[in-house]
């Protein structure tokens, strides 16, 4: 380990252990036992339940369909009628959509928002994201939206600037009625990796090469997020800045040899974390040094013990696309099932049918074995509680 990256992983687990990952979101305890009461204490009168055990109470009387339906994500092309999804969110087999397409504008993406979310009425509001980092990933480009400079020269601002600048950018956001963005990359591309690395690299979507500066500009960035009420989802977790090949559109060159457990590049995430990120999404690479088995999405060992377990993180995880050509040896059952499996909660599909096939299959697993309902069980209560706090629960 280098002298830089050697620097970054003390100054993230220092940060880590001052904080005590705090990020505004359940302790591990009440994220995984949905069932569970507050103690009544020595009074004439119970205590009134804790926010924890409101959503327990809410998890335990929702139907299979309704749990399930939390734990997906579904895309909207920009050229899709609303109306396509109407039935799936009223029928509460949907609890988020992310926009994607090439120019967006303020008036077209603001009636598309309040369509969605007036389909929802009367059950958990949905998640709106979409994929605005800047540069030539920004789907919400057209009148009305501000061109955001890419993450390379994003990273090269100073911390504090890059957050008014992120406020400013959120507010637009919020305005468009998105309440998540799906953003910041906190992936760190090594200086020997910048000519051949496909996902970040060749769309400047890094910060930088140093992973102390791209947990900082991460951080600055989530800051502005929260400032203006968008909610923020780092991404992807532990990295693609090792890899050659792009996860979405390829199957090759997608197995990082070089990340390992405890990696400087991790130690970016772990500053980014510090800063109240809504989401954390995990990568559909596979990591050898760390699980060699198969894609992070579908690991356990990333997961539940790298992720939640080394880094404390409680929140809310989402899949990178789970139509991506990285996991097309599996079907999209398969997919979301292994990846609820492993301690995921939000199944994210950008192609519509695979997100219907794995819907019914993840509800008939969940129906016939039990310790896989308690993990979906796990998962609503971790996305209720975000939906919480972002103000999506009805009273």
């Amino acid at each position: 380990m280098d002298r830089v990256r050697t620097r970054a992983w003390i100054t993230a687990t220092a940060l880590l252990l001052v904080a005590g990952c705090s990020t505004g979101q359940a302790s591990q305890t009440s994220s995984t036992s949905p069932a569970a009461v507050s103690a009544v204490p020595v009074q004439d009168a119970p205590s009134s339940p804790s926010p924890d055990d409101l959503i327990g109470q809410r998890v335990a009387a929702m139907t299979l369909d309704q749990k399930v339906g939390q734990l997906f994500m579904v895309a909207l092309q920009q050229d899709a009628p609303v109306e396509t999804l109407q039935p799936m969110i009223a029928g509460g087999q949907v609890g988020g959509v992310v926009l994607l397409g090439d120019e967006w504008t303020m008036d077209q993406a603001t009636a598309t928002t309040a369509a969605l979310a007036s389909y929802a009425a009367g059950q958990p509001g949905i998640f709106l994201a979409v994929d605005q980092e800047g540069g030539q990933v920004q789907h919400l480009n057209g009148a009305g939206f501000s061109v955001m400079p890419p993450a390379t020269d994003q990273g090269a601002m100073a911390p504090s600037d890059l957050t008014a600048q992120a406020t400013a950018w959120g507010a637009e956001l919020h305005q468009a009625g998105i309440n998540l963005d799906l953003a910041p990359t906190v992936d760190t591309v090594p200086v020997s990796m910048l000519d051949t690395n496909q996902p970040i690299a060749h769309y400047h979507r890094q910060f930088g090469s140093d992973p102390v500066q791209v947990g900082e500009h991460s951080a600055a960035f989530v800051a502005g997020m929260n400032a203006s009420g968008v909610h923020a989802c780092l991404k992807h977790f532990p990295g693609l800045g090792y890899v050659t090949g792009n996860t979405d559109i390829t199957a090759d060159g997608i197995v990082d040899n070089d990340t390992t457990r405890g990696d400087a590049n991790m130690a970016a995430f772990a500053t980014a974390i510090s800063a109240g990120p809504s989401m954390v999404m995990v990568s559909s690479a596979t990591y050898a040094q760390i699980d060699a088995g198969g894609p992070a999405v579908f690991s356990s060992i990333m997961i539940t013990q790298v992720l939640r377990g080394d880094l404390g993180w409680q929140g809310v995880v989402i899949s990178d696309t789970l139509s991506a050509k990285s996991v097309a040896a599996w079907t999209p059952g398969q997919r979301a099932i292994g990846f609820i499996a492993a301690g995921g909660d939000i199944a994210l599909f950008t192609d519509f049918g695979d997100a219907q096939s794995a819907i019914a299959d993840v509800t008939s697993t969940a129906a016939s074995d039990p310790a896989f309902a308690a993990q979906v069980d796990a998962a609503v209560t971790r996305v209720l509680l975000a939906k919480q706090a972002a103000g999506l629960l009805p009273g």
